[in-house]
């Protein structure tokens, strides 16, 4: 499992991506977001733009090295 790091915090929630490696070459990339009040997380739809893949991309390459 993959996660953002840091996630982006907002006063009123916490979103993240998180990548889940299920098998050889199978790779689950979702996004979720908690609100502040709230203890339970909530998959929400994935805004890839230009900026977040590179981040996404980063944050894979820099896992992958450190395995």
């Amino acid at each position: 499992m993959l996660r953002s790091v840091p996630p982006d915090r907002q006063p009123e929630r916490t979103r993240y991506y998180e990548v889940l490696v299920r098998a050889p070459g199978t790779l689950c990339l979702r996004r979720y977001q908690r609100e502040r009040q709230g203890e339970e997380r909530q998959s929400i739809d994935l805004q890839v733009t230009q900026e977040v893949l590179q981040r996404l991309v980063r944050d894979i390459t820099a896992t992958a090295a450190a395995l």
